[in-house]
């Protein structure tokens, strides 16, 4: 779905210019960094496949006049985490989208625990811990989303 120009001057005007995706190399986090940047966002593409990242950028860039930052990084590691937080230093990111996520399927009592564990890692202490972040960031500039 394409946006119109008065919705594109719309996200622009509230958000600024920069965006932040966590796994952002496929799925959904690839699809809203296409269309953000359709509207003119610079972003920062974070996920934990360079390959995959390099490839989104390169899609990107074919297309639309933004810059784009890649950020190789596992929101279930605090290491992870501080690689994000400290690439978007000074960009004055507008938008926080938390794609980066995934599930397990089968009988729970048959399920690898490091696998369990890692999956709550990403999908709610990083999830947290970044919206927190971004959050208290949007409250100092009183924009953000």
């Amino acid at each position: 779905m394409l946006l119109s120009e008065t919705e594109k001057n719309r996200l622009k005007n509230k958000y600024g210019n920069w965006a932040l995706i966590t796994g952002a190399s496929s799925g959904i986090g690839l699809e809203l960094a296409k269309q953000l940047a359709y509207c003119g966002f610079n972003l920062v593409l974070a996920s934990r496949n360079m390959a995959e990242l390099e490839k989104a950028k390169k899609l990107l860039l074919l297309t639309h006049s933004v810059t784009v930052v890649l950020v190789p990084a596992d929101v279930s590691t605090q290491e992870g985490i501080n690689s994000i937080t400290n690439a978007t230093q000074g960009l004055g990111i507008g938008l926080f989208i938390a794609s980066a996520g995934y599930g397990t399927s089968g009988e729970f009592i048959k399920a690898d625990i490091a696998t369990e564990q890692n999956m709550l890692r990403v999908n709610c202490e990083g999830l947290l811990i970044l919206t927190h972040y971004y959050a208290r960031q949007f409250a100092t500039q009183k924009e953000g989303a």
